[in-house]
């Protein structure tokens, strides 16, 4: 008979509070073991994201959730560049800057 934590996976609490976050997890236990992990599943770590082209592809929650105001994905990332004109116009950049960076190639 398996004892009451067969095939659970221990991790010292200090490690999750103030060690160096989920990208360490992913790295010290695996990508595919994290994902595969049904207890990630059903603690709400993955959530359905909106895509910019329709559907949705799979995201990471926030860790963060309140009981009043409940996170959510609130619509698909943005494209690459998609809003540096509205950034740059944000910085002080006048349309003549950011034209000129645009034909030096260092904006889309």
């Amino acid at each position: 008979m398996p004892g009451p934590l067969e095939g659970v996976r221990v991790v010292e609490l200090g490690f999750w509070v103030a060690g160096p976050s989920a990208g360490a997890v992913m790295a010290d236990w695996g990508t595919e073991d994290v994902i595969a992990d049904p207890q990630a599943h059903a603690a709400g770590v993955f959530v359905e994201v909106p895509a910019a082209g329709g559907g949705t592809v799979p995201g990471i929650a926030s860790p963060v959730d309140f009981s009043v105001t409940p996170w959510a994905p609130a619509g698909p990332s943005p494209e690459c560049g998609q809003h540096t004109e509205e950034v740059l116009l944000e910085l002080g950049y006048d349309w003549a800057q950011i034209a000129a960076l645009k034909d030096a190639g260092a904006i889309p």
